[in-house]
């Protein structure tokens, strides 16, 4: 599960690592809408409104470092294996 925080607008974890087709679950608990946009274009979550949780699902492995589009300092990096 990637968490954006209410204390600060940061993902948590950080940095993670999960398996080719399983899925990623992204849990938005602040006021303002968040994105996972992968640097290179490679996924991006859309729009993940206040208060809400979508689920991600990954097929090709890679590390992939991505950030929130609206907050460009909110950083992370995805490993898929």
């Amino acid at each position: 599960m990637v968490r954006v925080g209410s204390y600060s607008y940061a993902f948590s974890p950080v940095t993670l690592t999960i398996r080719h087709g399983a899925a990623l679950t992204v849990s938005n608990t602040t006021a303002a809408p968040h994105t996972v946009t992968a640097d290179g274009g490679a996924f991006t979550s859309g729009m993940v409104s206040p208060n809400t949780t979508i689920t991600m699902t990954f097929s090709t492995p890679g590390t992939y470092p991505f950030h929130c589009q609206i907050h460009p300092y909110m950083t992370g990096t995805l490993t898929v294996t």
